[in-house]
């Protein structure tokens, strides 16, 4: 917002960031009326943000990311170059052009969006940030750590070292929260893992996919509860030392194979990035099929205690 407080007509308090921005760039900045009564003083940019709409935005198209939006808008800007509007001789981006040779050149240095703080991370290792609330690695709390506000993102910086990103939350007293930032915690407490507010929100993102719960399920039919999420919270852990993509194609595998357990995950994906064949990694279960032996019978060894041979009297 580049206003804090609107006084009486065209007068108003500016926002300390806005004066820094539009004082580094050099303009001068120009309020209309607020509401309706001023709708009639920028006519001209309302229209052309309803043209550009319906051209271009009609119907709502869909994006996976806000990178992906960006790159939508910029191509559909450079087409709108070629237009010309009704009673001009000149394209949008002549005029564009012959516009660009009386403007000020852009200054050297780039101005810094973000708006810096330093709150202390509570006891759940989260930072409070704009009546929000953001995650931070467990091990931090009651620290101190340096936050950059962007418009989309808010990143944690420990020691020199960025610890968490997050997308910017723009509702109030909201929280988003990391897995990874309480693995540490959730080790040591086992029975909280799984109906943990992080872990919701893991699901609720993706970055806790199908496999995972049905490998979870597994390693906890097959060493019980605590150690079996134990176990899953280890499996976890590699995404700190090996890509997410790596690791989620390591446990579809050792689904596939059976193989149970984490040491198989780290193997499977620790072979994937030195370019191992998976084969060669694991042994398939199936191919054990090949090492079975009849039990032996030992009957004759129950006769021998029973009859009392070899005994001393």
């Amino acid at each position: 917002m580049a206003v804090k407080k609107v006084i009486r007509g065209g007068r108003r308090i500016e926002q300390e960031r806005f004066i820094a921005f539009r004082s580094h760039y050099l303009f001068e900045a120009s309020f209309a009326t607020p509401g309706i009564e001023g709708a009639h003083e920028k006519g001209g940019v309302e229209g052309e943000n309803g043209r550009f709409r319906r051209q271009w935005l009609t119907p709502v198209p869909n994006f996976e990311s806000w990178e992906a939006a960006n790159e939508y808008l910029l191509v559909c800007c450079i087409k709108d170059r070629d237009r010309r509007l009704d009673g001009r001789e000149l394209t949008v981006g002549e005029a564009m052009a012959a516009e660009a040779k009386i403007l000020r050149s852009l200054p050297g240095e780039h101005f810094e969006l973000a708006q810096a703080s330093w709150p202390r991370v509570d006891t759940k290792s989260r930072v409070r940030v704009r009546n929000n609330f953001y995650s931070v690695p467990a091990s931090l709390v009651g620290r101190k750590v340096a936050v950059r506000l962007l418009p989309g993102s808010v990143e944690a910086s420990w020691g020199g070292r960025v610890v968490a990103r997050h997308d910017r939350l723009h509702l109030k007293n909201a929280e988003s929260l990391v897995l990874d930032h309480y693995l540490d915690v959730l080790w040591d407490r086992p029975g909280a893992f799984p109906g943990s507010l992080p872990l919701y929100q893991a699901r609720s993102r993706g970055d806790f996919p199908a496999c995972y719960d049905e490998y979870w399920t597994k390693l906890k039919a097959r060493l019980g509860e605590r150690p079996g999420t134990r176990a899953m919270i280890e499996v976890l852990l590699l995404h700190r030392e090996l890509p997410r993509e790596v690791v989620v194609a390591a446990v579809i595998k050792a689904l596939d194979m059976g193989a149970i357990n984490p040491a198989s995950i780290e193997l499977l994906a620790r072979g994937a990035m030195d370019g191992e064949p998976v084969q060669a990694s694991l042994i398939e279960v199936g191919d054990l099929a090949r090492y079975a032996r009849a039990l032996p019978d030992l009957a004759g060894y129950d006769a021998l205690l029973g009859c009392g041979c070899g005994v001393a009297s």
